[in-house]
């Protein structure tokens, strides 16, 4: 009886704990020389009411101070943060290594210069549940770094839940934009289709990822609120598109 009994409360224990250290959204952010965005950008993510998440910052191969940053948060969020540091192979591996690492139900990805809307996490992870998603995106605005102007607004507005063949079809044909910072995807649209970011792309990784994951989606919706602030700066890969960028860009969209 006693025995019966200590299994019974240890059963309970550990499912209590599963529960505890479950995580319903990885946040997945490749870190390449941003000492000065990241901390603006991780500050976003720790004043949401929502906190039900993991941070997986991946350092690639950072020549100023970025690893410093990210072991500062790592000591005030053990139990939040997990950090890879790896030698430079690019934003498109080191997304990937995040999705190997991702023990959410969800994955974002999150560009470590750009921020999350303020209370929106919340909102945007009970929608998804409500309605069953594979995939939600949302708004974004704009700025500039240095002048915080915001220089442009989309809110993708869209009325009901849809496939993904007919968001696809939205976004090619412009009715809708999807980046990386404005959506989250459930795991298992990733997972169980084998997606990942083809490495081998300079430019257009994220246009082809996306597109994957939307092909491979039966549930798609917009949030309908703003999600994301899109950060520019000079120094971004997005200010500095070669010709060879622009080919795989172009590959991506095909």
């Amino acid at each position: 009886m006693l025995q019966q009994l200590f299994f019974g409360y240890l059963l309970v224990y550990y499912y209590l704990i599963k529960h505890i250290m479950e995580k319903k959204l990885s946040i997945i952010i490749p870190c390449y020389n941003v000492d000065k965005y990241l901390d603006d950008t991780l500050k976003s993510i720790f004043i949401q009411p929502y906190n039900n998440y993991e941070i997986i910052l991946i350092n690639d191969g950072s020549k100023d101070n970025t690893i410093s940053i990210i072991k500062k948060y790592y000591s005030l969020y053990p139990n939040i943060i997990r950090f890879f540091n790896t030698t430079n192979r690019g934003v498109s591996a080191a997304r990937n290594l995040g999705i190997k690492a991702a023990i959410g139900k969800y994955i974002y990805f999150l560009d470590a210069d750009d921020r999350l809307e303020e209370n929106i996490l919340t909102d945007w992870i009970y929608f998804m549940e409500t309605n069953r998603l594979d995939i939600c995106f949302g708004g974004y605005i704009e700025i500039e770094y240095y002048s915080k102007y915001c220089k442009r607004k989309n809110t993708n507005i869209t009325k009901e839940v849809m496939t993904g063949i007919d968001a696809l079809t939205l976004r090619l044909k412009k009715k809708i934009w999807i980046c990386t910072g404005n959506a989250i995807y459930n795991s298992l649209v990733i997972q169980n289709n084998n997606i990942h970011y083809n490495e081998l792309l300079s430019y257009g990784e994220d246009a082809l990822f996306i597109g994957q994951c939307l092909y491979n989606s039966n549930r798609v919706a917009s949030l309908n609120k703003i999600t994301l602030c899109i950060v520019n700066r000079k120094d971004s890969a997005m200010s500095n598109i070669s010709f060879s960028k622009y080919k795989d860009a172009l590959f991506a969209n095909i």
